[in-house]
C-alpha cells in the first residue's frame, strides 16, 4: 500500500502478526520504516507494534535499533505485559494534555478506551515506559539492523519461538521505576499542571491491576497505589 500511494498521513499504525510467520519480518524492517516515514505529513505518528514473549534481549534491540535508525523522534509504550508500542514522528512529540483531557467528554472515545479500563488521562499517560533520551541509547550505527538484505529478524525470530524466553530489555530500563523527577516521562508534564489527585490513584490502580502493566512510581515520594500495606494505597476503595 504504502510503495503505490501517493497520500500522507497524520498517523500510520502498523500490527502485522508476529514476525516468525513466513513474510512478516519485512513489515519490521528499515526499508519498510523509510517507506512509512516518506508517507506521514509534518508532526505524523508512525506507530509499530511489537512484542516481549518468545523473544530475547538482543532481537528486541535490534528492533529498536531498526526503528530508531529510521525514526528521528520515538518513545515506547507498554499496551500490556508483553506488548510494546513504538511511537515516533518526523518532529518532536510534545502531547496536548488538554486536548486529551478533553477527549474524555467524548462518549464513543470513552466508551472505547472504558474496554481496556481506561478512563482518565493520567491512565493513558501512564502507559509511556521510555521517554525520547532514554529510547535513543538502543540506537547506534554499529549495533545491528534489520533490513530486507539482511533479515535478522527472519531467523531470530523463529529461533525465539521455540526458545520460549521473554524479553527483559524493557523491564530493565523502565523509566516508570524511577521517580517522576528524574524519569522524563509525559506524565511528569502532565502532573505539573493537573496535580494528580486520588481519583487518578484510583484509576491507575485499577488499569494496572486489570491489564498487568507494570507499576509506576506515580509520584515523588514513592507512593505504590497497588500496595494493600501503603495507608495512601487506593486498594479497596
Amino acid at each position: 500500500f504504502l510503495k503505490l500511494t501517493s497520500g500522507a498521513f497524520d498517523v500510520i499504525i502498523s500490527e502485522p502478526s508476529n514476525p516468525w510467520m513466513a513474510g512478516v519480518a519485512s513489515l519490521f524492517s528499515q526499508e519498510f520504516f523509510e517507506a512509512a516515514r516518506s508517507h506521514l505529513r509534518p508532526g505524523g505518528l508512525m506507530v509499530q507494534w511489537f512484542h516481549l514473549y518468545e523473544m530475547d534481549d538482543e532481537t528486541l534491540a535490534t528492533i529498536l535499533n531498526t526503528f530508531g535508525s529510521v525514526i528521528p523522534h520515538v518513545t515506547v509504550w507498554n499496551t500490556l505485559m508483553t506488548d510494546l508500542l513504538l511511537v515516533g514522528s518526523n518532529r518532536p512529540i510534545q502531547p496536548d494534555f488538554e486536548y486529551m483531557r478533553a477527549q474524555f467528554d467524548n462518549p464513543a472515545i470513552r466508551e472505547d478506551l472504558g474496554r481496556v479500563q481506561i478512563t482518565r488521562a493520567s491512565q493513558l499517560l501512564a502507559l509511556q515506559a521510555l521517554p525520547e533520551k532514554s529510547f535513543r541509547t538502543f540506537v547506534a550505527e554499529d549495533r545491528p539492523i534489520h533490513t530486507d538484505d539482511a533479515p535478522l529478524l527472519d531467523y531470530a525470530a523463529a529461533r525465539n519461538f521455540y526458545s520460549g524466553a521473554t524479553s527483559g530489555l524493557l523491564r530493565n530500563h523502565d523509566a516508570r521505576v524511577r521517580p517522576l523527577a528524574t524519569g522524563g516521562l509525559f506524565i511528569r508534564d502532565y502532573f505539573e499542571k493537573h496535580p494528580m489527585g486520588k481519583d487518578d490513584l484510583k484509576a491507575y490502580n485499577v488499569h494496572s491491576i486489570a491489564l498487568q502493566v507494570p507499576k509506576t512510581d506515580l509520584t515523588q515520594g514513592g507512593i505504590d497505589p497497588t500496595d494493600p500495606l501503603d495507608p495512601r494505597s487506593t486498594i479497596g476503595i
